[in-house]
């Protein structure tokens, strides 16, 4: 009986599987190359116009990071299909395909020290 592995260890041996390994990587390469971040940027920035966006990767495996004070009210799961949304079309498409997604909210003014003592009391025994 052959199984898969067999199947690459005599591939490896007969030299045939590097080429078929690099025409792999080849096609995904020209396939997905046509999508920048800031493409990418683009269509999030049409549904969320005063998002900080940060994009990590490159070709079609993108890690994306999306402030945006539009979140408030929604849960994650909401937050990441209204982004996941604004993607359809090059998703769709395959030109995007791997998207690692994170959302958040901004965060309000830090409070000062100066402001928490003023909010601090002591009572004296």
């Amino acid at each position: 009986m052959v199984g898969g592995a067999d199947i690459i260890e005599a591939m490896d041996q007969d030299g045939s599987l590097l080429p078929l390994l690099e025409s792999a990587e080849q096609q995904k390469t020209e396939h997905c190359g046509s999508l920048s971040p800031s493409e990418v940027e683009k269509f999030i920035l049409g549904a969320f116009p005063e998002a900080v966006i940060e994009i990590d990767g490159q070709g079609c495996d993108l890690a994306i990071k999306v402030t945006s004070s539009q979140f408030e009210g929604l849960s994650m799961v909401q937050q990441h299909q209204a982004v996941m949304a604004t993607l359809t079309e090059v998703l769709a498409s395959g030109r995007l395909h791997a998207v690692t997604l994170k959302t958040h909210i901004p965060v309000a003014k830090q409070e000062t020290p100066a402001e928490v003592a003023s909010a601090l009391f002591q009572i004296q025994i």
